[in-house]
């Protein structure tokens, strides 16, 4: 027998199910303006990209001393970790329980907590410049203006596969959506494949200038780069290109709940309400801005000279966990936001709280869960969302 979704809790043949929601979700309305508030590190540090995971900030780099990496859980109070290499961190993601970076020289490390951190094998010897995570592990970009790009894959961060020969222009940036990979590089290039990264097909379009990064965000895909341009596509074969209201290089593009921000050279600080159109903000520096990313129910932004940009919290409002019995199983189901990570714990009463494996990334859909019951036993269910 099938119920229907109940919203708060349901009881059939002596089982008592409790669905609870903690922590909270973001506003559907977004912020008029942000305030943002400078957290500077020291001047020699170099920020080159930001990620948020597991309830904590990881943004990499490089300073005297090489690689830098440092981690805070809410963006006011940063610590330093120590990688043992001297060859600059260029981008982070979180992924598969994991913290990955990509580094110049074709390095890349991986670390569960942000603190202790591991080399991992990939046999290339050129700069890597974007990472994501996919269905079934990571996938790395990078390249020089000799050897052109490079792909890397990777079940685990530590051992990857590469392949050559895909692209003559360097490649920067990397994103994985409803079984589509999009990387984007230099010299206007695009790359799109749908089948893991076994073959990629090169997108034609002369319009393109080189990209940066290229984020899933919202249900669609956003890359951004030189001119100033931002540029979207649904399943990234079909691109809409947007005037340029500045042409500063952009470096990165985050966004939540209907609240975007793009960052790049010169200070630049870019808002939108929905991706689409966009306006000016002052950032308060003329240092470069490499990187963003959403956590916490706030914005941080990263870049050159210890440059750190704290936004306020965005207002949290109501989310539901609705729960289905579908015989000796409870189907948990909750709306998400991207940015978000959502935990699903369960006690046999209002103690004693166990996670149900580990959270799931917001995706803008449904996030569903799936526990066996008993019957005359009482089951709880809560929902943490950081």
């Amino acid at each position: 027998m099938q119920t229907p979704w109940n919203q708060s809790g349901h009881r059939r043949l002596g089982v008592t199910i409790l669905a609870a929601l903690l922590g909270c979700c973001v506003t559907s309305a977004p912020k008029a303006q942000l305030t943002w508030t400078s957290n500077p590190s020291a001047a020699s540090d170099v920020f080159n990209g930001i990620c948020y995971g597991s309830g904590s900030y990881v943004a990499c780099g490089v300073n005297n001393s090489g690689a830098l990496v440092t981690t805070s859980e809410t963006g006011d109070v940063w610590v330093p970790q120590h990688l043992g290499d001297f060859f600059a961190a260029e981008d982070a993601i979180w992924g598969h329980g994991l913290f990955v970076t990509v580094h110049r020289l074709g390095k890349a490390y991986w670390s569960a907590d942000g603190v202790t951190w591991t080399a991992g094998a990939t046999g290339v010897y050129v700069p890597l410049f974007g990472v994501c995570a996919g269905p079934e592990g990571f996938m790395a970009v990078g390249g020089d203006p000799l050897a052109g790009g490079v792909i890397l894959s990777s079940s685990d961060a530590k051992t990857w596969t590469a392949v050559t020969g895909v692209s003559e222009s360097p490649l920067q940036g990397v994103a994985y959506a409803n079984g589509t990979f999009v990387v984007v590089g230099d010299n206007g290039t695009v790359l799109v494949s749908g089948d893991g990264g076994a073959s990629w097909n090169k997108n034609p379009d002369w319009r393109f200038g080189s990209l940066r990064r290229v984020r899933h965000l919202e249900g669609r895909f956003v890359a951004v780069g030189s001119d100033g341009q931002i540029t979207s596509s649904v399943d990234g074969g079909q691109w809409s290109f947007q005037v340029p209201i500045q042409r500063n290089y952009l470096h990165d593009v985050a966004a939540c709940a209907g609240q975007w921000v793009a960052v790049g050279d010169q200070g630049t600080l870019l808002t939108s309400a929905d991706g689409l159109e966009w306006a000016s903000a002052d950032s308060g520096t003329t240092a470069v801005l490499r990187g963003v990313a959403f956590g916490d129910r706030r914005f941080v932004a990263v870049g050159g000279h210890g440059t750190r940009l704290v936004s306020d919290r965005m207002a949290p409002v109501d989310a539901r966990l609705r729960i289905r019995i579908e015989g000796s199983t409870a189907r948990l189901e909750t709306d998400s936001q991207p940015g978000f990570q959502y935990h699903l714990e369960r006690a046999a009463d209002f103690s004693g709280w166990e996670p149900v494996g580990p959270g799931q990334a917001g995706t803008g859909g449904a996030l569903e869960w799936a526990e066996p019951i008993e019957e005359d036993v009482s089951h709880f269910f809560r929902m943490r969302i950081e």
